[in-house]
């Protein structure tokens, strides 16, 4: 198993960044082998993750 984290800083509003991840959501259905992947808010401002 692959494991990939990216962190990320933003000055998108949690809002307008959910509503990217939910558009982009169909392309990473498509990539194979793909299990999951999840989205972490992280403790500064603006600052994201993805996993």
């Amino acid at each position: 198993m692959i494991l990939q984290f990216v962190k990320l800083k933003t000055w998108l509003s949690e809002e307008e960044l959910l509503k990217i991840a939910h558009e982009r959501a169909p392309q990473f259905r498509s990539i194979p082998g793909l299990v999951q992947k999840y989205y972490v808010r992280r403790e500064g401002p603006g600052e994201f993750a993805g996993v």
